[in-house]
C-alpha cells in the first residue's frame, strides 16, 4: 500500500507541475522503482515520508494553482498527521518534509505568479496549525520525551577532566583531542 500510495502522490504532484500523463508515470514509476528504493525499500517508515514527501507538495500546489480550493487542501494537511507521526520515527525526514512544505509559497509563484503563491500561503498557513492540532496526540509526548533526554544523557562536569587534560594544541592539530 506504501509503494502503492508513494507512486499516486509522485504522479499527483507531477500531474500538478503539468507534465504529460505518460511523463508522469515513468516519472510515478522512477519515484518508486529507482535503484535506492529497491534497495532499501522494505523500510516502511521511509516508504511513508515518501508518500508525505510527494503528497503534500501536490496538494500544496494543486491548492495554488485553484485547482482545489485553499481550505480542502489545508483539511488534507491536516489529515496527514498520523503518518507524519509514523513518519517522525526518523525525525530528519520529517524535518525534510517540513522544510519542502515552507518553499511551496515560493515554488508556486515562480510556477503561476504572486497569487498562486499567496494561495500557497494561505493553504499552509490554515493547515500547518491543523496539522499541529491533529498532531497533538504524538507532539506533546515526542516534546515531553525530549526535555527529559536532553538533559539524562549529558555527562556530568567530574568527567570533563580526562578531555580537557587533553586539549593541548598538540593534539587539536593531530586531531587527537
Amino acid at each position: 500500500a506504501l509503494f502503492a500510495g508513494a507512486a499516486a502522490a509522485a504522479y499527483l504532484l507531477l500531474r500538478v507541475l503539468r507534465i504529460a500523463p505518460a511523463g508522469s508515470v515513468l516519472g510515478a514509476l522512477a519515484y518508486v522503482f529507482n535503484a535506492h528504493i529497491i534497495t532499501i525499500g522494505t523500510n516502511p517508515v521511509y516508504l511513508a515520508g515518501m508518500v508525505l514527501l510527494a503528497g503534500l507538495p501536490a496538494v500544496v500546489l494543486s491548492a495554488a494553482s485553484g485547482r482545489r480550493a485553499v481550505r480542502r487542501g489545508a483539511l488534507l494537511l491536516g489529515a496527514s498527521a498520523p503518518f507524519l507521526g509514523y513518519v517522525f520515527v526518523n525525525p530528519p525526514l520529517v524535518l525534510m518534509i517540513a522544510m519542502l512544505l515552507a518553499s511551496m509559497p515560493l515554488l508556486a509563484g515562480w510556477l503561476d505568479g504572486r497569487v498562486a503563491a499567496i494561495r500557497a500561503l494561505r493553504t499552509l498557513l490554515l493547515g500547518v496549525p491543523l496539522l499541529v492540532l491533529a498532531s497533538s496526540y504524538w507532539l506533546i509526548p515526542i516534546f515531553l520525551q525530549l526535555k527529559l533526554d536532553a538533559t539524562s544523557m549529558l555527562a556530568n562536569p567530574s568527567s570533563w577532566i580526562w578531555t580537557e587534560g587533553r586539549a593541548t594544541l598538540a593534539n587539536g592539530f593531530w586531531l587527537n583531542n
